[in-house]
């Protein structure tokens, strides 16, 4: 795991899954999924997106807003970290993290927020885009694939905490 004990880097791996398309068969019921590795320690976000945010929100913000959500919650387990290199496998995630212009509403929201964060505290940021089969474990959490996770990490020999989505960060009012 790339820079798991430096002290000044984050490495994260986000992802989101929606509803599924006609005639398209999902896994797992849409949602949200998001990780990191400290030492020896698996930290993971994963959660259902509410029914409310996949009919106000495409896949797009959906996947920006889980990047955004990981960079919050995960920047608390390593309180010295100045610099995070986020991966994402949208490619509309990845260009509004980069250019914090997009032209939808949503994306727009999420991107001065995500700015306002990453200017509050001092970080610089880069994002990667992965392929999806090279983010299978926040492709996992998204769709409820945790004992999956739990599997590999255990064969590792990670230890895993989960960390959750405070509601007030989980408020999205557009």
């Amino acid at each position: 795991f790339p820079f798991a004990d430096s002290e000044y880097v984050l490495v994260n791996f986000a992802d989101a899954s929606g509803r599924s398309r006609p005639g398209e068969v999902a896994e797992g019921r849409p949602g949200y999924g998001a990780w990191a590795v400290r030492g020896r320690i698996l930290y993971m976000i994963h959660g259902l997106w509410t029914t409310a945010e996949l009919d106000a929100l495409s896949i797009s913000v959906l996947e920006f807003v889980i990047s955004y959500w990981a960079a919050v919650i995960l920047i608390d387990i390593a309180p010295h970290v100045s610099h995070m290199l986020e991966f994402s496998d949208n490619t509309g995630t990845e260009w509004s993290m980069r250019r914090e212009t997009p032209s939808t509403v949503g994306m727009q929201t999420v991107a001065q927020r995500r700015s306002n964060f990453l200017q509050s505290r001092g970080l610089f940021s880069r994002v990667a885009r992965v392929t999806s089969s090279d983010n299978k474990w926040a492709d996992w959490l998204s769709r409820q694939g945790l004992d999956r996770v739990l599997s590999e990490a255990s064969m590792l020999g990670l230890r895993v905490e989960r960390l959750h989505v405070p509601s007030a960060l989980r408020d999205l009012s557009w």
